[in-house]
């Protein structure tokens, strides 16, 4: 057997004991690695703790076996000839401990005197498919990044909630109308007195009749309402569970009542309201949004191309994203608490980052050509895979093809079907 194959399926122990030294050599099938040394080197007596035996004086590392093939024993600590097998011996166990000692053919070669080269080592099947080639398909364009194609809340996220600006002050509440669209059963909003300021004040806008709403398409990727109201007309994009009002100016006037408002910002749940469960539940939900909103970010810095302008100008606003955010949702009660702002404005992000990718792709000729161009290979693509796919599924043991008699069927004759 070759030198490098017997220390590839051995293992050699040692024992040192006072004045009596055990040379233990055991044969074990199928060892694939060797046995790693201390990086420490232990003390006399002192047990070896990777190794699991009793090294030496000189730091040999104890090495053990359970199939014990042969022992050579009873070698004392007396006279030169003893401790010319211990250095010997010693010095084989260091060779069989040095890490390429026991490596695969694989990997590497013993070179025997007289040999000129080794031959390269062959690359193992395992490693080319843990580490596949980047580009599996020589010559394909790489695709641009497409968003993620999320879905606008619906409306129905808004019935049988009592909402409340900034989860603190006012009342707003909405039912669906015959033509299935947005009514607002109460509006009561909150905000100081004209003549004196700092003074509270709080006007009920809806009388008797709920009031109705005119939709406005959706801008922002969101469904957008507006609310003619005389005296203080606003709009509002629809969240999930909460609606986001806007207007310019963000303060009006109801003169007959005395009271200036500012009905603007985020319209949520009652702070009070909010339990430890949804908190916990919109914490989990968070990541995912945020991951959301990256992806739908990446995909619209596509669009931008090499357009240094445009690059700088869709990072920027991203950029400035995290301080609008935290604008809004430092006025939102016990918001380091539960998180509802800062997760429904990001939902809201995504979205619009995702209407404005398809803004410039529409707006584009060529732009949108590629992206046509790209989607087109996309599912020449995957209508390979799924063929490769189901062409495997019908060659397995077992497997039935659809549309083929079943094992045992008679099979009906031309004439018969005739």
């Amino acid at each position: 057997m070759p030198f490098n194959k017997l220390f590839q399926q051995s293992i050699a122990t040692l024992i040192v004991k006072r004045e009596r030294i055990d040379f233990k050599v055991a044969f074990m099938s199928g060892l694939k690695e060797p046995a790693k040394r201390s990086p420490i080197a232990s003390s006399p007596g002192r047990p070896d703790r990777n190794q699991g035996g009793t090294a030496a004086g000189r730091g040999i590392p104890a090495l053990s076996g359970k199939n014990a093939g042969f022992s050579i024993m009873g070698f004392k600590n007396e006279g030169k000839g003893a401790a010319a097998i211990i250095r010997c011996l010693s010095a084989l166990l260091a060779l069989a401990s040095s890490p390429t000692a026991f490596v695969s053919p694989a990997s590497a070669q013993l070179m025997l005197p007289g040999a000129l080269h080794a031959a390269p080592p062959a690359e193992s099947k395992k490693s080319a498919s843990v580490n596949p080639s980047a580009n599996p398909m020589p010559g394909r364009t790489k695709f641009k990044p497409r968003p993620l194609g999320l879905k606008a809340p619906s409306d129905e996220s808004l019935l049988d909630r009592d909402l409340t600006r900034y989860g603190g002050s006012g009342h707003l509440s909405f039912k669906l109308g015959p033509d299935k669209t947005l009514e607002i059963t109460t509006l009561i909003l909150e905000g100081e007195q004209i003549s004196e300021t700092r003074e509270p004040c709080r006007v009920s806008v809806i009388a008797n009749e709920p009031m109705l709403l005119h939709t406005d398409g959706r801008p922002l990727g969101l469904t957008r309402y507006q609310a003619d109201i005389a005296a203080c007309p606003f709009h509002f994009d629809v969240l999930n569970g909460a609606v986001l009002i806007s207007r310019e100016p963000a303060t009006c006037d109801f003169a007959a009542a005395d009271c200036r408002i500012d009905p603007t910002g985020l319209w949520g749940p009652a702070a009070s309201t909010i339990s430890e469960k949804e908190a916990r539940s919109w914490e989990h939900i968070r990541g995912r949004t945020e991951s959301n909103m990256r992806a739908n970010f990446r995909a619209l810095l596509s669009t931008a191309g090499k357009n240094k302008t445009a690059i700088k100008d869709i990072a920027g606003d991203q950029a400035g994203f995290s301080s609008r955010r935290e604008m809004v949702c430092r006025n939102y009660a016990q918001e380091e608490v539960h998180g509802f702002c800062a997760l429904r404005m990001t939902e809201a992000r995504a979205m619009l980052l995702q209407t404005q990718w398809a803004e410039r792709v529409e707006s584009d000729p060529e732009l949108k050509k590629q992206i046509e161009k790209e989607d087109a290979e996309r599912r020449r693509a995957a209508a390979a895979q799924a063929a490769a796919k189901a062409a495997k599924a019908a060659a397995m043991p077992g497997a039935s093809i659809p549309g083929a008699p079943e094992s045992g069927a008679a099979v009906p004759s031309p004439s018969a079907a005739n």
